[in-house]
């Protein structure tokens, strides 16, 4: 879990605080960045204070600190996630991923085909 967070949520977090510093940022997605960036911080600060524990501490640490750090980042960086911006921009995403040819018998398959491809060299769209 600790890598998770470290490799996973803290960069993403990291990431969420810059767009809700950018000119163009609204009030609510900067109120929701400088709840990530708190949460970033109280995960990290865990963090350290669960690596320099010891002996039986090191557990009660980890549940009293880490755990509910962890959780507050998570349900912010979700809440960041679902706005309505975020979702339709990894709809778009999902979408152009797999608007690739789907007639896998195509013989432009391995060309530069396919609708997401436009009409490129070597493309042929389906009609």
């Amino acid at each position: 879990m600790v890598d998770a967070v470290e490799h996973a949520l803290l960069p993403e977090a990291t990431t969420v605080t810059a767009a809700g510093q950018r000119g163009t940022a609204t009030v609510a997605e900067q109120q929701l960045a400088s709840e990530v960036r708190q949460a970033a911080a109280a995960a990290q600060a865990a963090l350290k204070e669960w690596g320099n524990a010891q002996g039986t501490a090191v557990t009660a640490c980890f549940a009293e600190r880490v755990l509910p750090a962890v959780q507050q980042l998570a349900k912010a960086l979700l809440a960041w996630w679902r706005r309505p911006e975020q979702q339709a921009a990894a709809a778009l995403e999902a979408a152009q991923a797999a608007r690739s040819c789907a007639y896998l018998r195509c013989s432009n398959l391995a060309a530069e085909g396919g609708p997401a491809a436009g009409q490129q060299e070597g493309s042929m769209r389906c009609r």
